[in-house]
């Protein structure tokens, strides 16, 4: 390098003789100063050495640094004496040529390609390299030190983006367009593609690799894979992308097959990999979307990735956790989780695609709505520009100053191309008008433009508009708008306008063609009055935008061409089936129900109610008023003051009756301001009570606005707080007002509010950290949970109905709301959309299941199960693994021991896989109890304090509470009662001071048993009858069955012989009817021991066998120790001592026969010992010590009839 060169440089890097970062700085920020003056021009270039960091990592920092080193004296050789080039850092250079425009520095930069690219490196081995270049021209793509860098760093990723080795001085026009593929310049994700580089190298050690990406829609995962691909490229891998789509996932093989054009067969896609990898040794497999890709391709995938001979690395992005995990797949195993970029890279981002520097205000309010994720960037830009708030100016962008009024974030959160959503959620259950929804479902179909539902005020117009449309919302891929036309200021024009969040501020009928122009959207106009603006309106509309579609409601034609009008009366009054209400009469009961706060279960007098109905004609505005009167009297009562005055309604027919109410309410209505009227209208969101920080966070209404409410009985307050009555929410909702805008964000944030707080104390719940205060926040807030819950399924918020779910699930189990939850559940099943993913319809279902099994109905309960089971057969996450926890959970509670714990262990290690501790330690204490029921106490002594260690390690209080049972439980079972009764007495206190209910009747019964063991059997009775009156309350039958079992047991203990009988025989009824089959065979068992102690031998011998063969079926070993005890006291009492005494030895030897059964083995061998003498008992002792139970049960193979697939034949 010669002297004269590097004197050009105010300082020069040492390793290759150019100038360093600092004289780049210098030179460029003087060269702007002075060129602009001056006039004259010079051009930027900045130089990236491709994959120059495989060099450093194949070959060491040494060979790069001679790398480095040539390449200087190479743009020595190309370079004219005012070429000015830097080492600005690594392997990045930029350059600035003096008096040179675009033209000239494209040919200085292909030259310089070529003397790098034409020939190898020197050194060992020899190397070639080459170049991407990014050139800009001072001051045509800039004025100021960062446009101009900006331009040339833009165009150095466009090069990369291109195949690199290669010169961009243009922009691409296109770029924007594209947005939703761009995969070039990686933003913000240096740590994870560096994770990544780690992770090829330690595959490249070991022959295979499994890479996951994880992250939500929109965090840029497709575009990582991409990045991640080429840095394959660069190790000479053969690359294969698989992606798969929900319409195939039940198709075996689709994705794989589809990727390598071949059929979708296992071994013929076998057979495509192996030609498709050729000859090459290295193969990347990029499995795209996971979740959808179907599980046979998978399994292919896993396959051949076991058997191919080369390297391979597979490379999956999903957005959780699924099917197969990398620990499967074998190998170097890694994740990543990609979240939000930062501020910075999204400014970078608009530099980058959209050539654009956006103000700071708009880049801080864009960053937000978008959530700071990249694949929802150009997404949101092209939403900004169809509204106009961003408008192109050639070259550059103009912001409409009313872009931060646009609720950006609710339309990105749809999901779809839909621009709009606005259906108000119905807070009721819609009842009736199936004919209606039938033809107003075939006019759809039959592509009718114009839809008028005709009928009088209170008939229900706009409610079933409302549910027509969501019906068919998927046929109008643009959205579903609803405006209320009722009387008002601004004209409809204006009100759609802000419904689709237009600019305000310019010609709204203008923007409003302009927007709707290409669209394929219904329109919902209610409230539409004959002869109005609104008419003319709504024909200019479907005149100028041909995929638009509108249904309006009015009590008349609006003689607009083409219209087809459907008339709507009242609600059939015709009764369906003797005892099944007419679809007026359930209107009436359901508005009943809501008014009186209660359910009615039969004793609504029905035909009384259809006469109501009848005498309104059926008017659902009146058939409400009527029911909203059971507070304060009958239905008889309200039958007859409306037979004798039908004006008690408000009026003397049907239309005055509905007008003569609304009219009251209207009168009052309007003495509001439209701003009162706005914020009552989104006050009516909440289902309950609500503070004032509530009514600001999610309806957005100040104090002041709340009080003026108030005072004017929109709104009332008492000690729970601010609630709306429900006739007012009703008509507020009903009636309309023609302020809506703002109704369906306070909707959507107030189903994000009740989600979020339902998780946070549905997880206090569920770990006992403030258990009393997750409880009562859930019980407070249940109401307006359940709205959130209904508005989730409707939108397909399942993000949101998955967060409210485990707060559902646990509240209604222990506070006995079994049917409510089930309801609810059951609600979110059957309107799902194919949005919904698997593992949450799973784990719907698995939820439901049980909470079927608590009601009792067993047999739905195992439907539902096997429904979890099947639709998630495909996947392995934590929803599965939750899906075999409930299984196994309620198999161990049925008594089903054999069966349970192959579900709980597939479960516990799916979770302990995955890291979700919690979740993992619930699954081990489900087992511990698993093995106290089994009767493995060793087992169970073993491995308990690690897992009371690790609940404390993890705050998990309710696991570490439910230890302190089971030590209980252990300590019971080795006769230590003292230490038994410290054990429940101090769970009980944790769990009674937490707020349980289900876990205090449990632990209540725990020291009744304790109490019954030392003799205080009144204290035993009182604390079962505690535990009873919890079971009681919550509905349990189970719960119940098992006080009666144990009140037999105290009956017993104190000689109450006919107690003992009733109380076995009512637990016998209870178990039955609950299908317990530990609460059956331990019933029958008690009945036959009962029975011994009557002498009625042949009646307790057909119990035990009943009790044995149900033992063996279910895998209970305990209870099969019983049996089998009481079968060998039925031999001493019919003489044959042998089998007595040799069944007591070897149940004495077995590790689950327990203390208390030790004892009674032991006197029945010392009954029996003068009559078969020491010296045979010692024989017997000798062959009891290799009996197992499985040849015990042999010996009573003429009495006990066994299960073949009971698996049961443990020692």
């Amino acid at each position: 390098m010669t002297s004269a060169y590097s004197d050009k440089y105010a300082s020069s890097d040492t390793l290759t003789g150019l100038g360093d970062k600092e004289a780049f700085s210098r030179e460029f920020t003087r060269c702007i100063a002075d060129k602009a003056s001056e006039h004259s021009v010079f051009s930027l270039i900045i130089i990236d050495i491709d994959h120059f960091k495989s060099v450093n990592d194949g070959f060491g920092h040494r060979r790069g640094d001679q790398i480095l080193a040539e390449f200087g004296k190479r743009v020595l050789e190309v370079s004219r004496e005012k070429d000015m080039v830097f080492r600005y850092g690594g392997d990045e250079f930029t350059g600035i040529l003096h008096g040179t425009d675009l033209g000239e520095a494209t040919k200085f930069s292909s030259r310089l390609l070529e003397k790098v690219g034409g020939e190898e490196f020197n050194g060992s081995p020899p190397l070639s390299i080459t170049l991407s270049i990014g050139i800009a021209q001072f001051p045509v793509d800039g004025s100021s030190v960062r446009e101009l860098f900006d331009s040339a760093d833009r165009r150095l990723y466009a090069a990369k983006r291109s195949g690199r080795n290669r010169v961009v001085s243009a922009d691409d026009p296109d770029l924007l367009e594209n947005g939703d593929n761009i995969h070039g310049r990686l933003l913000g994700r240096e740590k994870e593609l560096a994770s990544f580089m780690l992770f090829t190298e330690e595959a490249g050690e070991k022959g295979r690799g499994f890479f996951l990406v994880m992250g939500p829609d929109g965090a840029g995962k497709g575009s990582f894979l991409d990045a991640a691909a080429s840095l394959l490229s660069l190790n000479e891998y053969k690359l294969i992308k698989v992606s798969g789509n929900r319409a195939d996932l039940q198709r075996p093989h689709s994705a794989i097959a589809a990727s390598l054009g071949c059929k979708p067969d296992g071994n013929t896609v076998i057979d495509a990999l192996y030609s498709y990898a050729g000859s090459s040794m290295s193969l990347g497999v990029f499995l795209e979307d996971m979740h959808l890709i179907d599980s046979a391709s998978i399994d292919d995938v896993m396959k051949f990735y076991s058997i191919y001979p080369g390297w391979m690395v597979v490379a999956a992005s999903t957005e959780r956790n699924v099917m197969k995990l990398g620990s499967e797949f074998g190998g170097v195993s890694s994740s990543i989780r990609l979240g939000p970029i930062s501020q910075e890279d999204c400014r970078a981002w608009f530099r980058a695609f959209l050539m654009w520097d956006p103000p700071e205000d708009f880049l801080m309010w864009f960053y937000g709505e978008t959530g700071g994720l990249p694949g929802l960037f150009a997404q949101g830009i092209r939403h900004l520009e169809r509204r106009g708030y961003l408008v192109s100016t050639g070259g550059s962008y103009r912001v409409d100053s009313d872009c931060v009024n646009f609720l950006l974030g609710n339309r990105l959160a749809f999901g779809t191309t839909a621009e709009i959503n606005n259906l108000p959620v119905n807070l009721t259950p819609f009842l009736g008008r199936e004919k209606e929804l039938s033809r107003i479902r075939d006019l759809f179909d039959a592509q009718a433009r114009l839809i008028t539902l005709k009928g009088i005020s209170g008939t229900g117009c706009r409610r079933l508009a409302i549910r027509a449309a969501g019906q068919n919302e998927s046929v109008f891929t643009s959205g579903i708008c609803l405006v209320d036309c009722a009387a008002g200021v601004e004209p409809v024009s204006v009100r759609l306008a802000a419904e689709l969040s237009l600019p305000s501020g310019k010609d709204p009928e203008a923007g409003i063609k302009s927007f709707l122009a290409d669209a394929v959207m219904l329109l919902v106009f209610v409230n539409v009055s004959p002869g109005t603006e609104v008419v003319s309106f709504i024909s200019g509309l479907l005149e100028n935008c041909p995929g638009v579609t509108v249904l309006a409601t009015s009590r008349n034609a609006l003689e607009i061409d083409d219209e087809v009008v459907v008339p709507v009366g009242g609600i059939s009054t015709a009764r369906h089936s003797e005892g099944v209400p007419s679809d007026a009469a359930a209107v009436f009961i359901q508005a009943a129900e809501r008014f009186a706060g209660v359910r009615f279960s039969g004793d609504l007098d029905l035909d009384v109610v259809e006469d109501i109905c009848a005498l309104v004609d059926g008017v659902p505005v009146a058939i409400e008023l009527a029911a909203s009167w059971i507070r304060v009297m009958s239905v008889s009562s309200i039958y007859r003051r409306i037979s004798a005055n039908p004006s008690f309604l408000g009026g003397r027919d049907e239309e005055e009756t509905a007008d003569g109410f609304s009219d009251l309410f209207q009168h009052s209505w309007e003495q509001l301001s439209s701003e009162e009227r706005n914020a009552a209208l989104r006050l009516t969101v909440f289902a309950g009570h609500f503070t004032v920080e509530e009514a600001e966070e999610i309806s957005d209404v100040p104090l002041e606005i709340i009080m003026s409410l108030v005072d004017r009985s929109f709104l009332f307050r008492d000690d729970q707080g601010i609630h709306i009555p429900a006739l007012t929410s009703d008509f507020i909702i009903q009636e309309g007002n023609p302020y809506s805008r703002g109704f369906e964000v306070a909707r959507e944030m107030h189903c994000r509010y009740f989600a979020h707080r339902a998780e946070f104390f549905g997880e206090m719940a569920r770990t006992g950290r403030e258990a009393g205060r997750g409880f009562d926040g859930i019980k407070e807030s249940f109401s307006d949970i359940s709205v959130a819950w209904k508005f989730a399924i409707e939108k397909g918020r399942y993000r949101f109905l998955r967060q409210m779910l485990g707060s559902v699930f646990i509240y209604c189990l222990d506070r006995g709301r079994f049917r409510t939850g089930f309801n609810m559940i059951k609600e979110a099943v059957s309107n799902s959309t194919p949005e919904i993913s698997p593992g949450l319809t799973g784990i719907l279902l698995s939820s439901q299941s049980l909470l079927a099994h608590r009601m009792g109905r067993i047999r739905l309960s195992q439907e539902l199960m096997e429904q979890a089971l099947e639709t998630t057969a495909d996947i392995s996450d934590s929803d599965r693994a939750s899906i075999l926890f409930t299984r196994g959970r309620m198999m161990v509670e049925l008594g089903q021991l054999s069966s349970a714990k192959d579900y709980l262990d597939r479960a516990l290690k799916i979770y302990t896989d995955q890291e979700k501790h919690i979740e993992a330690l619930e699954v081990e204490l489900e087992i511990l109890k698993h093995n106290l029921e089994s009767g493995n106490y060793s087992l169970v002594r073993s491995t308990l304090p690690s897992v009371a260690e690790q609940c404390r390690r993890h705050s998990f209080l309710r696991g570490e509470w439910k230890t302190r049972l089971y030590m209980g439980n252990l300590a019971a079972a080795d006769g230590d009662f003292r230490r038994a009764r410290e054990a429940f007495l101090s769970y009980l206190s944790a769990v009674k001071t937490a707020g349980y209910t289900v876990l205090c009747a449990k632990a209540l019964s725990e020291v009744a048993g304790v109490e019954a063991s030392q003799g205080s059997y009144g204290e035993a009775e009182q604390h079962y009858l505690a535990s009873a009156e919890y079971y009681r309350k919550i509905g349990s039958t189970q719960g119940q069955a098992g006080i009666k079992l144990n009140l037999a047991v105290v009956n017993q203990m104190r000689g109450r012989g006919e107690g003992v009988r009733k109380n076995y025989s009512e637990a016998l009824e209870l178990g039955e009817k609950s299908h317990d089959e530990n609460i059956i065979a331990n019933s029958l068992c008690g009945l036959a021991f009962n029975s011994i102690e009557s002498e009625e031998t042949i009646q307790a011998g057909s119990l035990l066998k009943r009790a044995a063969g149900i033992a063996i079926r279910s895998g209970s070993k305990p209870i099969l120790i019983r049996a089998l005890y009481g079968l060998a006291v039925l031999d001493s009492m019919n003489s044959n001592p042998v089998r007595a005494v040799l069944t007591a030895l070897a149940l004495l030897h077995n590790k689950a026969t327990d203390s208390e059964a030790e004892v009674f083995c032991m006197e029945l061998i010392g009954t029996l010992r003068k009559d078969l003498g020491e010296e045979r008992i010692e024989e017997l002792k000798q062959d009891a010590d290799t009996v197992t139970l499985g040849e015990v049960l042999d010996m009573y193979t003429d009495t006990v009839e066994t299960d073949n697939n009971s698996g049961y034949r443990t020692t």
